[in-house]
């Protein structure tokens, strides 16, 4: 436990929890910190708040799923912010179970918990240069803020059903 902030080491992000209860801000650190590592969020810092529309739009967008006014649309109703939280955790889920399927990511539920962490990177470099570079011929390339390889349509084929 850091009590001074002289002894925090500078390479960490300082996020203020309001009334110190994580778990009531999990969710959102997760989603900004998988925005961030997706590169959909840009440089900016880590932070509690709602993430912009240019970024929401920009993770929509990279995963080819429908916007939030054709959201709206379809009839899904509530509030648009959990929306999308909820999608950028699920996305990076199911990431993670197919990627343990492969024996690249554990097979505990408590580690497929959503977050984008070292573990779920080096699976998805695994399975790219196991998998996907081999069989769908993805080049591989440095998955933090690489967006040439989701663009790649082949690789849809890794989140998506074949298109």
């Amino acid at each position: 436990m850091v009590t001074s902030l002289a002894n925090f080491r500078s390479d960490y992000t300082v996020v203020q929890i309001p009334g110190g209860d994580f778990l009531q801000y999990r969710q959102r650190v997760f989603v900004n910190i998988n925005l961030q590592r997706l590169g959909c969020s840009g440089r900016s810092a880590l932070t509690l708040q709602e993430p912009s529309d240019a970024t929401k739009e920009k993770f929509l967008t990279m995963f080819n799923l429908p916007s939030s006014q054709s959201q709206a649309g379809m009839g899904l109703r509530g509030d648009p912010n959990a929306t999308f939280r909820q999608t950028v955790i699920e996305m990076v889920r199911l990431m993670q179970c197919g990627l343990s399927l492969y024996d690249m990511f554990p097979m505990d539920y408590d580690e497929q918990n959503g977050l984008l962490c070292d573990d779920t990177l080096d699976g998805m470099q695994k399975w790219v240069s196991e998998i996907g570079q081999p069989y769908l011929k993805i080049e591989v390339c440095i998955w933090i803020h690489c967006d040439s390889a989701l663009a790649d349509q082949s690789f849809n084929f890794f989140f998506n059903a074949p298109t």
